[in-house]
């Protein structure tokens, strides 16, 4: 698990084993991590030296979405899964106002495709 606040990284096998943790020692130890597990595209991004908005998160959505027209492959995620996506906040919402009642997110896959 990464926590931006403090920007550590929690793993089981290097911490897990108590009921409590004391993680103000780790607080910046994810660049011990980052050779282990940073990804490919990440590494690539950072090494091109690409910014723009959202931290260049823009920049990589931009980058994917061109290449799939360019290249007519299709989009991981498709319109039914952005629906799902996008339906957390009016959702969260509806259930902040109920006491933090559970609301269900609907299955917005036609019945075609389940």
């Amino acid at each position: 698990m990464y926590q931006e606040d403090g920007n550590f990284v929690f793993l089981d096998r290097d911490h897990g084993g108590t009921d409590h943790w004391d993680f103000s020692p780790e607080w910046g130890n994810a660049k011990r991590y980052l050779e282990q597990y940073e990804h490919p595209v990440w590494e690539k991004f950072l090494k091109d030296g690409v910014r723009g908005g959202h931290g260049g998160m823009d920049y990589l959505v931009y980058h994917d979405f061109f290449t799939m027209v360019r290249d007519g492959t299709p989009s991981p995620i498709d319109v039914y899964d952005a629906a799902a996506l996008m339906c957390i906040t009016p959702l969260s919402e509806q259930s902040i106002k109920n006491g933090s009642a559970p609301v269900s997110i609907p299955d917005f896959t036609p019945q075609e495709r389940k």
